[in-house]
């Protein structure tokens, strides 16, 4: 399939870390505070506007880093906010198709996920109110906004509350919360990003054990098992981000993919099913003590690590 590539200048990653900053602040603060509180309002007010124009004009005027500029495709209908929010399998793989030809370093920049969702805005893609859609939540983000604009709290303790939440989904689905959620924040909950990701890794999988050939069924069912609740995506990043590096090595990530596939884990709670890839994260963290996989084929590390994630 071909699409038509159109150039997009990204937001200066500064000035977006800086917009993030000045919006959130600990939870472990007690008191009101005030001023937070109208830039909060201030801010959400853009996403749920009569029309888009205010919302383009606040991102517009972030500056631009001119050094920076990406091809991208966009899709050629409307989203719904489920698909942007919560997208099936096909809306994953058409996410990850249209921008497939992107570079890993764009992809994992925050400041690309914002400038082209500004734009998928701008062309009447998505609305923005669509960003602050709780993921299995009910209501509409929109909803949600006016909701949190709305409340009103006797007590100063809790006042703001939705209204804070409400800022932080929006932040987390317009190119993550580093200064929450850290580095893992992007590929969990910029859904858009999270698709990128799944795709690039189920890509690598399929060229490392030359499954090219094979019928789709078995690419499907790779994004079946990283679409699971939770685990094992969550715990693929959360140990290849923050505490296992090796798993981030080509080799060693897409044996452990295969390895998943064999230990049918549709079938297990998802309790269940993360106990099992962190007790099967770890032993390959013992294994790696002694042998640099990283060095090895896929089906080399295979062949090691597929015995002791069968009896994780």
């Amino acid at each position: 399939m071909s699409f038509i590539l159109e150039n997009l200048t990204l937001i200066h990653s500064v000035r977006l870390a800086e917009l993030r900053r000045n919006l959130i602040e600990s939870k472990q603060k007690e008191t009101f505070n005030l001023e937070l509180h109208r830039k909060q309002k201030k801010f959400v007010k853009l996403f749920t506007a009569r029309d888009n124009q205010p919302f383009l004009t606040h991102f517009d005027h972030l500056l631009r880093d001119e050094n920076l500029e990406v091809e991208v495709s966009y899709p050629k209908t409307e989203l719904t906010e489920k698909e942007l929010t919560e997208p099936p399998r096909d809306t994953e793989q058409a996410n990850y198709s249209r921008l497939a030809h992107l570079s890993p370093r764009v992809a994992a920049m925050h400041s690309f996920w914002t400038a082209y969702q500004v734009e998928l805005v701008r062309r009447n893609i998505i609305q923005p109110s669509f960003l602050a859609a709780k993921t299995g939540g009910s209501g509409t983000g929109k909803e949600r906004i006016e909701k949190a604009l709305a409340e009103k709290k006797k007590s100063k303790v809790r006042r703001g509350q939705s209204l804070d939440d409400c800022v932080r989904t929006i932040l987390r689905q317009f190119g993550g919360l580093p200064e929450v959620r850290g580095k893992v924040s992007l590929f969990v909950d910029c859904k858009l990003a999270r698709s990128w990701w799944r795709g690039y890794f189920i890509q690598q999988f399929l060229q490392a054990f030359n499954e090219h050939d094979r019928t789709t069924e078995l690419e499907e069912s790779v994004w079946d098992l990283l679409r699971l609740t939770s685990a094992p995506w969550d715990e693929l990043l959360s140990y290849g981000l923050r505490k296992l590096t090796s798993i981030n090595y080509p080799s060693v990530r897409t044996a452990f993919i295969k390895s998943l596939l064999k230990q049918q884990l549709t079938d297990l709670k998802s309790d269940e099913r993360k106990r099992k890839c962190q007790h099967s994260i770890k032993k390959i963290g013992v294994l790696t003590a002694n042998q640099s996989l990283g060095l090895l084929s896929s089906q080399e590390v295979f062949e090691l690590i597929n015995p002791l994630i069968k009896s994780a």
